[in-house]
């Protein structure tokens, strides 16, 4: 068609090259809508608000925020009026983008521009500033939503609850839960699991469970999401029951267990000290297709270490290395910590050699273990310099010092050790 018109007189008539700019935004051929503007320019063509609108959108679309700023200023500057929708396109970018002094600035401006904000203005600009961790000003904004004669939607709600969960208050996110109920507006199931996950990491179990039959009697389509935080709870508040009835469950309604699911799931298992049910679970999730990663190694670990098998604990480590998944601080530090409480001092000193050689950077937690491990060392007698081979079990006892010479050897290693927590790789 565009062939068709090329070379006639109407070729850059607004009313064309705004088809053309549409036609370009919506294959997001950005080059070609910015050369199309600024042809109008040159053909003494003026865009119309249309025109303005399909550019910006197009820019927004882009990720280009910054330019599609520029023509918004110059489209009022001309004297064309933007809407709410275009302004609302904008304020998306905006807080996408991180640009949220200059999204509050843009809603401020809504009024005077002609284009009064609606609900889904505030429910765009609250989401933006809780994703920039600006929740009191989100909370305020949906505060101030009624106020102004605009009644919160449910994405408003919504952002608002998810705000209150991430930040941990439980408490005021199931007040907004429970306005928005008496609104008639159902939660969708971004809404109830994210409220559910919040609740799991507190490890309020009957609080979870009353949200999430709640979640199924409103019609809400309960998930995968919905069953890991459920399990994440139960593992929590030590319930392995519980956390088995809602395994049964997702079987029943056909939900297909992720990495997640079973990672939750041994993690549960774990903490109660069922290392055999564990490592069954661990099995199922090979059998299911499912890839153990460090996190799933890491469970099982903690798992037969808890539960005073220390070479079963010894065993996945070496499963771990070869399946070519990488061990992390975490898992270090609790095999180290295992060991050292199981008295096997020199195993654990190797453990911390090797963690060294491959150059995975310690914590607090590390330097914590480490100074442990460097007292049960010096009263053993077992050194912590890596040149020096273990002794053998006929190796003669280190001669007899005072015991004040013992303590201040012992301090001076385990400062020694903590300070050798500070290398890089």
């Amino acid at each position: 068609m565009l062939a068709a018109i090329q070379d006639t007189p109407c070729r850059y008539h607004v009313l064309v090259s705004n088809a053309v700019i549409a036609a370009y935004g919506r294959s997001s051929r950005i080059h070609k809508v910015m050369d199309e503007f600024q042809e109008l320019d040159k053909h003494g063509s003026k865009p119309n608000a249309y025109t303005y609108k399909c550019v910006i959108q197009s820019l927004v679309k882009a990720g280009n925020v910054v330019l599609a700023m520029e023509l918004l200023d110059k489209m009022i500057k001309t004297g064309l009026e933007p809407d709410t929708l275009l302004c609302n396109v904008v304020l998306d970018g905006l807080g996408k983008a991180n640009m949220m002094d200059e999204a509050c600035k843009l809603f401020a401006s809504m009024k005077s521009m002609g284009c009064p904000a609606d609900d889904y203005t505030y429910a765009i600009l609250i989401r933006s500033l809780g994703r920039c961790k600006r929740d009191e000003e989100a909370t305020l904004l949906f505060d101030e939503m009624e106020e102004r004669g605009c009644t919160p939607s449910a994405p408003a709600y919504t952002n608002v609850i998810d705000i209150y969960c991430k930040a941990g208050r439980i408490e005021s996110a199931m007040v907004v839960l429970k306005k928005m109920l008496d609104k008639n507006l159902a939660p969708d199931d971004y809404t109830l699991n994210s409220l559910i996950t919040a609740v799991s990491r507190t490890g309020r179990t009957e609080l979870a469970c009353e949200i999430f039959e709640r979640m199924k009697k409103s019609g809400v389509a309960v998930n995968t999401v919905s069953f890991n935080a459920m399990l994440d709870c139960c593992g929590k508040a030590g319930k392995v029951g519980l956390a088995y009835q809602f395994m049964d469950e997702m079987e029943a309604r056909g939900i297909k267990p992720n990495s997640i699911t079973f990672n939750t799931l041994i993690n549960c298992l774990g903490r109660a000290k069922y290392a055999s049910e564990a490592y069954k679970v661990l099995q199922e999730m090979r059998s299911a297709g499912l890839t153990p990663d460090v996190f799933t190694y890491t469970c099982m670990i903690e798992a037969f270490a808890k539960a005073g098998n220390m070479g079963k604990a010894f065993e996945m480590f070496g499963d771990m290395e070869k399946a070519g998944c990488s061990a992390n601080v975490v898992t270090y530090n609790l095999l180290i910590d295992a060991l050292v409480k199981a008295g096997r001092y020199q195993d654990a000193r190797d453990i911390y050699f090797d963690m060294k050689k491959k150059g995975i950077l310690p914590d607090a937690i590390t330097a914590t273990v480490l100074q442990q491990l460097a007292g049960k060392c010096k009263l053993s007698g077992i050194s912590l310099d890596e040149n020096e081979q273990r002794p053998s079990p006929s190796s003669p006892v280190l001669e007899k010092k005072s015991l004040q010479q013992e303590e201040q050897e012992e301090e001076k290693s385990a400062n020694d050790i903590y300070r050798s927590t500070l290398w890089r790789s």
